[in-house]
């Protein structure tokens, strides 16, 4: 019986969200906010599980330094209280902190060596011309996304270099529209996927 609400809820649920393709209906503004109602109290719970997992058992157990992200944590609530909003300041330094610092620790290598020595392809790979082709095409399109970024190209007044800068923003250009593209692509499939859930499972068409 369970299972059978469940399926009709989210059936419902589904067509209500739909409406939104025709406007902002108070039907489609209803399904929005019993989704955030949901997923709000979702991450209520996990945190709190989380708290009891990570921190209140292992305090309970006696390893006692536990009790200093504890302290913390309540400290970073003095954000709500104007006089005391000084000491909401610590915890946060220290989360940005330590965020930083870890995040920097892989940044150099994963996001400036890794992608620098990603881009060196070889222009000549041997019994495949469809590669080296591709390659040098990509040497080409990176060579010139790089000199659109070099602002003095036009007082140089270079034909070539103004030609290669302006691909450049063309290839940019063509990237940009290849992601937004895969990410439309991507809320079809997902819907797509809904649709085949009110025909197969609710209406039971299939």
């Amino acid at each position: 019986m369970a299972d059978v609400i469940g399926l009709w809820i989210s059936a419902i649920l589904t067509i209500m969200i739909t409406t939104l393709a025709w406007k902002d209906t108070p039907v489609s503004k209803t399904a929005e906010h019993i989704y955030l109602g949901v997923i709000t109290a979702n991450s209520i719970v996990m945190a709190w599980g989380s708290i009891d997992s990570s921190a209140i058992q292992k305090i309970m157990s006696g390893q006692i330094l536990y009790i200093i992200p504890v302290i913390l944590g309540i400290m970073a609530y003095a954000r709500y209280s104007k006089e005391n909003f000084w000491i909401y300041r610590y915890p946060i330094a220290l989360v940005v902190g330590i965020g930083v610092g870890t995040a920097m620790s892989g940044l150099v290598g994963g996001s400036v060596i890794d992608q620098i020595k990603s881009s060196f392809w070889s222009l000549n790979v041997p019994g495949d011309i469809g590669a080296s082709l591709n390659n040098l095409i990509m040497v080409v399109t990176l060579v010139s996304a790089m000199m659109y970024f070099i602002f003095t190209i036009k007082a140089t007044r270079s034909p070539i270099a103004i030609k290669l800068s302006t691909f450049g923003r063309y290839a940019m250009m063509a990237a940009f529209g290849y992601s937004f593209a895969n990410t439309i692509a991507t809320r079809i499939n997902q819907y797509a996927g809904r649709i085949a859930f009110l025909m197969l499972e609710w209406l039971q068409l299939g």
